[in-house]
C-alpha cells in the first residue's frame, strides 16, 4: 500500500507545523494526488499543542482541496 505522510515546514523552526503555518504550497501536491486518483491514507504529522491543531489542519486541507 502506497502512503503519504505530510507536514508543514518553515527552515527558521524546524519543526512539523500544522498544515497553513509552513512555507509549504499545499495546492499541487492535493492537486497532482486527485489527478492519479491517489486512494491510499494520506498521514498528516505535526507537533501537537492541543486537539484544535487537528480539527484545524483537517480544515486546512479541506480548504485547499475545494480550491
Amino acid at each position: 500500500m502506497q502512503r503519504v505522510h505530510i507536514h508543514d515546514y518553515n527552515p527558521e523552526w524546524k519543526d512539523h507545523l500544522p498544515i497553513g503555518l509552513g512555507k509549504i504550497d499545499f495546492k499541487p501536491i492535493i492537486f497532482a494526488l486527485r489527478k492519479i486518483n491517489y486512494s491510499y491514507p494520506i498521514t498528516l504529522e505535526f507537533t501537537l499543542k492541543d486537539e484544535k491543531d487537528i480539527i484545524n489542519n483537517i480544515k486546512a486541507l479541506k480548504k485547499i482541496e475545494r480550491k
